[in-house]
């Protein structure tokens, strides 16, 4: 048939988590600069963490640094 392609649709599963303290925090989102929480957490200011992003089940990892911490009224986390 002229004019067909076979086209196979794909989506990779992706998967973020912020490990920080010894816990792992779902993240919903991430940026250079910023995440966003799924869930409400609190962090003290200045705290070394770590955003791991899965995709297809092979991580990868980001050392970050908390310099404001994260409050539970905040979702949205600024990192350097």
């Amino acid at each position: 048939m002229a004019g067909t392609t076979d086209q196979r649709e794909y989506s990779s599963t992706i998967d973020i988590r912020l490990r920080v303290e010894g816990k792992l925090l779902d993240v919903t989102q991430v940026s250079e600069s910023f995440l966003v929480l799924k869930s409400p957490a609190f962090v003290p200011p200045e705290t070394e963490a770590e955003v791991i992003i899965i995709v297809d089940g092979r991580p990868r990892t980001r050392k970050i640094f908390l310099h404001d911490g994260i409050y539970p009224n905040d979702l949205r986390v600024t990192f350097l």
